[in-house]
């Protein structure tokens, strides 16, 4: 054991000595590094699969943390080898941070994560300042899957999870959805190209977005919710903008609330041709 993380350590050392080799400009991660990561966790087939391998990888991100440039933040999405079957709904989500100074994993956290029947597009990491107290600062993981438009009468977005570090251990404190589109007129669209109707499809784009409040609770920074609706026809849409606040209640940001304030400004309303 004492072996392995020696040679644990010089891997992510050398590695680390070239500038930009552990995270691409695109967010890819470097496959050696993916290599080591896979080791470290006993994962055979750790790999983004190819003609030569048998890659369990579905997606994958790694982000250096601004604040923090020792740190690396790493987000995989892989296939166990079940979950292939079609019965199976199901991916798994392996998050880790990476002090490549030290050359060792400072923490980490994995979970099974319901497969939408699109899959899952891409993983990005979002290192926006999320100053939650003097210590704790939060960064997030966004699971693009499915879709972006079809044939339904609306959808959602990418998923962003709030994780901080809880010793070796990474905590989500909170899920929220950060997008969701609905149709305020159907035209002869990809969903019925044979239409006779002339209309063209106009689509309502609603974006959420995540502050940091000066106020607290239970030693966290409230957090402040806020969302705005565009429409892609250029026209202004008729919602307001929607503004809450998300309190702390010792462990995470429940969304209860949240969720019913939301869906209620959601409705929709009188569409502005």
């Amino acid at each position: 054991m004492r072996y392995f993380r020696v040679i644990l350590a010089l891997s992510l050392l050398v590695l680390a000595c070239s500038h930009g080799a552990l995270a691409k400009d695109n967010g890819r991660c470097d496959e050696r590094l993916i290599a080591r990561i896979g080791k470290h966790f006993n994962f055979d087939h750790f790999a983004y699969p190819s003609d030569e391998n048998g890659g369990l990888l579905v997606a994958g991100a790694c982000k250096h943390w601004p604040s923090d440039q020792v740190k690396l933040i790493t987000a995989f999405a892989y296939d166990s080898g079940d979950s292939r079957k079609v019965d199976d709904p199901f991916v798994y989500l392996l998050i880790a941070v990476i002090d490549w100074q030290k050359t060792e994993i400072v923490s980490s956290y994995k979970y099974k994560y319901y497969l939408d029947p699109g899959g899952i597009k891409n993983l990005k990491i979002d290192t926006a300042p999320y100053r939650l107290s003097n210590n704790v600062t939060a960064f997030g993981l966004d699971i693009k899957s499915g879709d972006s438009y079809s044939c339904g009468d609306g959808g959602t977005g990418a998923e962003r999870t709030l994780y901080i570090q809880d010793g070796h251990q990474l905590r989500p404190i909170l899920t929220l959805t950060m997008s969701h589109w609905s149709f305020i007129e159907e035209g002869p669209s990809r969903c019925n190209p044979a239409s006779d109707n002339a209309d063209k499809e106009i689509i309502e784009n609603t974006n959420l977005y995540i502050g940091i409040s000066s106020s607290s609770t239970k030693g966290f920074k409230d957090l402040l919710i806020s969302a705005i609706s565009t429409r892609d026809d250029g026209k202004p849409s008729n919602r307001k903008p929607f503004h809450s606040k998300l309190r702390f209640d010792g462990k995470e940001y429940p969304t209860q609330k949240l969720q019913n304030e939301f869906e209620k400004w959601n409705q929709r309303v009188s569409p502005n041709k």
